[in-house]
């Protein structure tokens, strides 16, 4: 394993990290999390008044 996140910026020695898989972690995170949203949107046909 190796460390992606990167450390504090207060710390007094910092830990190394590679910025490009830390990149790669963001877009797949925030791919997932609008994959999610429009999940919500999606699914708004249990709502309407036809389905009761």
């Amino acid at each position: 394993m190796e460390v992606v996140i990167p450390p504090k910026s207060n710390r007094k020695h910092p830990r190394a990290y590679d910025e490009y898989p830390y990149k790669l972690r963001h877009l797949v995170e925030n791919a997932f999390l609008s994959l999610k949203q429009w999940r919500g949107i999606a699914t708004r046909y249990a709502k309407r008044s036809s389905s009761y």
